[in-house]
């Protein structure tokens, strides 16, 4: 135990999910370009034309979600699709799953991104080298570095 209380500990300020206002849900409700169903059968198409009416009832599940730590359950439910990877296949072998989920999801999901990105970023807990998934970084800057 003497070892372990020896060793620097990293400042790192603790993560908490905050509120997330309307502006940002409608936000993250806009970026998402899929019109596919989920399990749930409702799609970005069907939620655009009442978003206004619908906006503080999201709002609602979506903090209270992120509040409690919470998923609600049908959320995680996908539908899954096997997709050819060849023109003519034949057997299992020949065909890749994708997995839809429910729209509420994604826009929950995008929230709580935003959020993470945001804490990650603001307390420089990725290593300099890390490019993958981070805007502005590729594999020509991690050959510069």
């Amino acid at each position: 135990m003497d070892f372990l209380a020896g060793l620097s500990r990293p400042n790192i300020h603790i993560f908490h999910f905050s509120s997330v206002p309307l502006c940002k849900i409608r936000k993250a409700i806009l970026s998402i370009k899929s019109n596919a169903t989920g399990c749930d059968n409702i799609s970005r198409r069907m939620i655009i034309p009442i978003l206004d009416q619908l906006l503080p009832i999201m709002s609602h599940i979506i903090n209270a979600s992120l509040s409690t730590g919470i998923f609600p359950s049908l959320w995680r439910r996908p539908i899954a699709i096997p997709l050819p990877k060849i023109p003519n296949p034949s057997l299992a072998k020949h065909f890749h799953p994708i997995s839809i989920l429910p729209f509420l999801s994604k826009v929950l999901e995008a929230c709580a991104h935003k959020q993470l990105s945001e804490h990650v970023h603001r307390n420089n807990l990725l290593c300099p080298l890390q490019s993958g998934f981070r805007p502005g970084h590729s594999t020509i800057t991690t050959l510069l570095k």
